[in-house]
């Protein structure tokens, strides 16, 4: 039984060294633009680029933790549980670097967007709020530009992750 447990265990730092280490690596070692596209994190649904990079970081990490945590329980005793240990805490760490990273690129583009009269306009409602769409039936037409509904979109989804949206952005 212990060389099969032993033998699990490897599979695991393997798995961690090579499997979620080198997907890292692929898909983060350029600007998200240059990321050809299926090597690019998972895109997300109704939010920018950087928030789905943050969302699929996230979650790498926190898969990376539950297997952690899970082989702890299993694995403690065993000589290679301190390797699986290191590896899962060394690529966390650079994962949550990469999060940082990227947003604060995101809150920098935010800021000098909005200090940016010209862009500035791209984020403000204009024109009639709501109007009806009786060609479509009579549905209500809510009329936000596309800019500041994904700026409220990934605004909450990083309150929701834990990141401090300064005021100015609110």
């Amino acid at each position: 039984m212990q060389t099969e447990r032993e033998s699990l265990l490897i599979q695991l730092v393997a798995e961690v060294e090579q499997k979620y280490k080198v997907d890292f690596e692929n898909r983060t070692g350029q600007s998200l633009e240059q990321i050809p596209g299926l090597d690019k994190p998972p895109q997300s649904q109704n939010v920018s680029d950087t928030i789905s990079a943050i969302i699929w970081a996230r979650q790498l990490s926190l898969k990376i933790q539950s297997n952690l945590k899970a082989a702890s329980s299993l694995f403690s005793d065993l000589a290679g549980h301190s390797r699986l240990q290191n590896a899962s805490q060394d690529l966390c760490k650079s994962i949550q670097a990469y999060e940082e990273s990227l947003f604060k690129r995101w809150l920098d583009d935010i800021k000098k967007a909005l200090s940016n009269p010209n862009e500035k306009l791209k984020y403000e409602m204009s024109g009639q709020l709501m109007d009806f769409d009786y060609e479509a039936g009579g549905l209500l037409k809510v009329n936000y530009s596309e800019k500041l509904v994904t700026l409220v979109k990934d605004a909450r989804v990083l309150g929701e992750h834990g990141f401090k949206i300064p005021k100015q952005v609110h």
